[in-house]
This record gives C-alpha cells, structure tokens and sequence, in this order.
C-alpha cells in the first residue's frame, strides 16, 4: 500500500506537471496568436508606407517637371517679347524682330506656325522672285512684292 501511496503521489505530481506545461503551452498560443497579429499590422504598416513613398516620389517628380515647364514658359515668354506680328502682304503674316532687338540680332522675320508652337524659325529668302521659307515646317510666304521685308523700309 505504502507502495501504491507513493506511486498516486507520483502520479499526482506528474499529473500537476503536467497541467502546468498545458498551462504554459496555453499562455504561449495566445503569445504566437498576439505575435502574429502584430506581425500582420506592421507588414500592413510597411506596405503603406512603400505605397506613400511611392506617391511622394511621384509627387515630387510632378513637381519638377512643372517647375522646368514654368521655367521654359517664362524664357519663351522673355523671347516672344522680342517680336511682334506684322503683316507683309495682304493676307500674310509674319513675326517680325522689333528694332530694340536688332542690336544683338539683324532684322529678320519668323514663321508664324512655329512661332505659335514657342520655336523661333526664321524664314530664310529664296529664289526670284523672291518668298521666305521656313526650313523647320517647310512653311512660305511671297513669290511676289513683300512690303517691309527685313531690312527694308515700309
């Protein structure tokens, strides 16, 4: 009896043993299961903060861009300046340099298209009589009298 006594001791031990590991091993579950979860919102935490990068990048990119087009504005709004439209026959029109340009540049006449899509293309003169041809668009005008041809009087 002494015997079984000690065996039930020894059983009840293991048996409180026992219980306390699935005690431990409950406490750990919930320990992963938490871990897990924290695991998930700071993989969330990331992605969005990629997702933010990524827009702030593009952001900033849209930014510069609009900065060098603000800039090439305000040059061809400085160039325009320079010319003024001027009409060398009936039904024909020219961008004209405007004499307080004609220190830094020789009188001189620009295409029209051109000038409208903010290039400078000036028309060169050809053959007799003479007409003025823009070799970016291939544009012309004359092939008769032109008053105020660049360097002439009107």
């Amino acid at each position: 009896m002494a015997n079984e006594i000690a065996e039930a001791i020894s059983s009840s031990r293991s048996l409180t043993a026992l219980l306390r590991q699935l005690d431990q091993l409950a406490v750990y579950g919930e320990l992963m299961n938490a871990a897990t979860a924290l695991q998930e919102k700071l993989s969330e935490a990331l992605i969005a903060n990629a997702s933010g990068a990524e827009e702030k990048l593009a952001l900033l990119r849209d930014k510069q861009n609009l900065a060098e087009e603000v800039s090439k504005l305000k040059n061809w709004e400085a160039k325009s300046q320079n010319y003024e439209l001027h009409s060398p026959g009936v039904g024909l029109f020219v961008y004209a340099s405007k004499p307080s340009m004609q220190p830094a540049s020789p009188p001189h006449w620009a295409c029209t298209n051109c000038f409208e899509q903010q290039v400078i293309s000036i028309l060169q003169r050809e053959g007799h009589p003479s007409k003025y041809v823009c070799h970016r668009c291939k544009a012309y005008i004359g092939g008769h009298t032109l008053k105020g041809s660049p360097g002439v009087p009107n």
